[in-house]
């Protein structure tokens, strides 16, 4: 819901200006358009606005580029904050909460107090994979339970037979955990670091609905889910996903 407010009002924002609802003056001074993020926007619909870091705040932290190499030490945690380096190996690890946790945050923060991911896990999203470095802190929290770490390799993602991948919450990067190359953003919002360490934030106002029907019933003609959209991204070796949500993508 919040994404999807955000979208709303960075459109309206810019309509406004472009039809002269937004006054050109606040306060006795000019409103100044920002009209690079609005071309952006409009031509690659990527997310280039002031602000990006109060919704992705990973964008500051300057430890995320790389994935960890090493698959780190199985353990499991009791609510609390962990140095990474020191009560939890560095390591990439698939975190998942037990049975008794029915709601529950995970943070992860770099060396500098910059919030990498905040996670809810809980029954109807019990897990995640991580890159957890030196240096980054891990905190859990929740009323009852454990979360357990379990070390996981570093294999590529595989697209199913039609071209769509998968990508749940986590930090994954491109040309490790899934191929580069150009793909369409079949859900709404695709969050990434470039190899450079500049957010690359696209959307898709139109995302499709992964629960609907793409066959058309007794015609067994095939047919595009509603709300399909052609947001298409170049995903390059080296680029970090950092999603909160999971993301839908389809090879191209």
């Amino acid at each position: 819901m919040k994404m999807l407010s955000m979208a709303f009002l960075i459109l309206f924002m810019s309509a406004c200006a472009f039809n002269g609802i937004m006054p050109e003056h606040y306060d006795g001074q000019k409103v100044e358009k920002d009209r690079e993020a609005i071309t952006q926007f409009a031509e690659n619909n990527r997310l280039t606005t002031e602000g990006l870091s109060e919704r992705y705040p990973f964008i500051d932290s300057t430890e995320i580029i790389g994935s960890e190499p090493s698959t780190g030490s199985a353990g499991t945690l009791e609510p609390g904050t962990y140095p990474v380096g020191g009560e939890i190996e560095p390591g990439r690890y698939q975190v998942a909460v037990s049975e008794k946790v029915s709601a529950s945050a995970v943070v992860v923060e770099d060396s500098a107090g910059n919030r990498i991911i905040e996670l809810a896990l809980g029954t109807r999203s019990p897990s995640t994979v991580l890159d957890l470095k030196a240096g980054y802190s891990f905190s859990f929290k929740t009323r009852t339970g454990e979360v357990h770490l379990e070390p996981q390799n570093h294999e590529p993602r595989q697209p199913a037979d039609d071209g769509t991948l998968q990508i749940p919450p986590g930090i994954f990067e491109a040309g490790t955990h899934l191929e580069p190359g150009t793909y369409r953003l079949v859900t709404e919002v695709l969050p990434l670091l470039n190899e450079n360490g500049e957010p690359e934030i696209y959307w898709n106002l139109n995302p499709a609905q992964p629960e609907m029907e793409v066959s058309s019933g007794e015609t067994g003609e095939e047919m595009p889910p509603e709300g399909e959209a052609e947001v298409m991204v170049d995903i390059h070796e080296n680029d970090m996903i950092v999603t909160e949500y999971p993301i839908t993508l389809k090879r191209e």
